[in-house]
C-alpha cells in the first residue's frame, strides 16, 4: 500500500513523499510554476534508467497519484492512505 507523507518545503506547503512500505518511491507537490490548470507536479524515483515520462503535471493530487502509480508499477491510488506527520498514524484515504 502506498502512503503519502506530508513533507512541506520552502517550495510548497502541499508537498508529499510517496512511500511503498519503507521505501520512498516518488514525490508530489503543488506548485505555482506549472502549466495552467495542472498545479500538481509528480516524479517517480524508483525507475532506472529514468526517462521524461517519470515526471509530469496533473490537475489534482489524485490524478498525480494515478500518474505516479502508472509509471512506478506500485499499488493503486485507491489504496493510498495519508500519514499524519505529527503522530505517524495512518489515517483514512485522503481526497
Amino acid at each position: 500500500m502506498l502512503k503519502l507523507v506530508s513533507a512541506p518545503s520552502q517550495q510548497s506547503e502541499e508537498s508529499y513523499a510517496v512511500f511503498d512500505g519503507a521505501r520512498c518511491i516518488g514525490h508530489i507537490l503543488r506548485t505555482t510554476q506549472s502549466p495552467q490548470g495542472k498545479p500538481w507536479f509528480w516524479t517517480v524515483f524508483v525507475r532506472s534508467p529514468h526517462d521524461i515520462h517519470d515526471r509530469g503535471y496533473a490537475a489534482s493530487r489524485e490524478e498525480a497519484m494515478a500518474d505516479l502509480e502508472s509509471r512506478s508499477g506500485r499499488a493503486k491510488p485507491s489504496e493510498v492512505n495519508m500519514v499524519d506527520p505529527k503522530t505517524g498514524r495512518i489515517g483514512e484515504k485522503n481526497d
